[in-house]
């Protein structure tokens, strides 16, 4: 057995056994073909298809297990990313959500971006939020233009804050919302993805934003 076969024994013993069974062979069929791609160095199709339809799954196990592969292998292969982009104009929305999760740090910037605007002009409001949360975890300032772009255009009250949020911070560095208590919720880019936390207006005022936004910078956080 391979690397990331051999690390997920537990998690299949103990979630995936007892839950959900039936997607044990998916996952385990990824998982293998995901190895051998990365120990002989190619991707032929017959390694490539199993860890596209375990990222293409529409259970949320399976998928989030998949799709941090298929975005390694993007780094890597032309296929990988010919693959995504498949995914990326699939009749099913789910699967065009899990095209953006499958855009890594390693994936291609010309690529990534590609994706993610089409992602931004996308008939489900799902995939157009996960494209607007997908450029500021990538950190693509690149996508400004279209976040922009996309906030001045979008119908849907909760996907325009989604965007409204990734474009502050992508644009800003930061995010300020008024908050309870005479106060604001900051968040900034951090190790590890965003660190947020409550100020109120006198620390905001004394301190400046700067400051503040190069403290949580120095914060673990998560995304």
């Amino acid at each position: 057995m391979g690397r990331v076969r051999d690390d997920i024994e537990g998690w299949l013993s103990q979630i995936i056994r007892p839950r959900c069974p039936e997607r044990e062979p998916i996952i385990v069929a990824a998982a293998e073909a995901y190895d051998a791609a990365e120990e002989g160095g190619e991707l032929p199709p017959e390694l490539l298809r199993p860890v596209v339809d375990a990222a293409s799954d529409s259970h949320r196990p399976v998928y989030e297990f998949a799709v941090p592969l298929l975005g390694r292998l993007t780094g890597r292969f032309a296929e990988a990313c010919q693959a995504v982009a498949d995914m990326a104009g699939h009749p099913k929305s789910h699967v065009r959500f899990n095209a953006i999760l499958s855009l890594g740090r390693g994936t291609p910037a010309p690529f990534a971006l590609e994706i993610l605007r089409q992602g931004l002009r996308d008939t489900s409001s799902r995939v157009r939020a996960k494209a607007a949360d997908w450029s500021g975890v990538l950190r693509l300032r690149e996508m400004v233009p279209d976040l922009e772009r996309a906030s001045a255009n979008e119908q849907d009250p909760k996907t325009k804050r989604e965007i409204d949020f990734e474009l502050a911070l992508l644009r800003d560095g930061y995010q300020l919302r008024p908050a309870d208590h005479d106060g604001f919720n900051v968040t900034a880019f951090c190790p590890g993805g965003i660190h947020s936390r409550w100020v109120s207006r006198t620390e905001l005022e004394q301190r400046g934003i700067g400051a503040i936004v190069a403290e949580l910078g120095k914060t673990p956080g998560t995304r």
